[in-house]
């Protein structure tokens, strides 16, 4: 079935909180149009049992999802592991898999102590995507991830941000665009990582 959603989820905060799942979670499916608007919300001091993000937006069976993220403060997310241990996890977390199409801008956040920004285009999804203007810090590993693993296209513009602990850029199928590859390194404050190598990577002037 056909359906379509429009929504802004702005000035919120969610704060000394335990989860077991995503704190927030925004998906969209089964020949879908979604358009939405996350911004000014705050995020901190999270901790749960189970595997989730501060904020997971999924796109997946035929759909076609647009948003715009930003002015967004997520800190100290944490899950427990059976030791009691806690461990960073993901401040934001998107996905796209099958046949879906995701369009959207990911701008001025600041987050720390968490896993930072992880982005992943699998199956036959296609993004389009405007990383810029973030800050993430106090990561435990790579402060921003991009994998592609799909038969499409992942289009990446990736500029302005600063990251700590670096930017990974991973590319398993399909094409994987950089708007102005050459210029990533000297756009963005911190490490940038590619993998299998450089030349993996398509240069763009810009996304479509």
């Amino acid at each position: 079935m056909n359906s379509s959603q429009e929504f802004t989820v702005s000035e919120n905060t969610i704060s000394n909180a335990s989860f077991s799942d995503n704190i927030i979670n925004i998906n969209s499916r089964g020949n879908a149009k979604q358009k939405f608007n996350f911004s000014g919300n705050t995020i901190r001091d999270i901790s749960g049992s189970g595997n989730f993000s501060g904020v997971s937006v999924n796109a997946s069976n035929n759909t076609n999802q647009e948003f715009a993220f930003s002015d967004n403060s997520i800190r100290n997310i944490f899950r427990t592991n059976l030791l009691g241990d806690l461990i960073l996890v993901n401040g934001i977390s998107i996905n796209a898999s099958g046949n879906t199409n995701q369009d959207f801008t990911v701008s001025n956040n600041n987050i720390s102590n968490s896993s930072g920004i992880f982005i992943g285009n699998l199956d036959n999804g296609d993004i389009a995507a405007e990383v810029r203007l973030n800050t993430i810090t106090d990561s435990d590993s790579f402060g921003f991830i991009a994998r592609m693993n799909s038969t499409e296209t992942f289009c990446l513009d990736l500029s302005n941000n600063t990251s700590e602990t670096g930017f990974l850029l991973i590319k398993f199928l399909g094409t994987f665009e950089l708007v102005n590859l050459t210029d990533i390194p000297a756009n963005n404050t911190g490490s940038i990582f590619v993998s299998p190598d450089i030349g993996s990577f398509e240069t763009v002037p810009a996304c479509p």
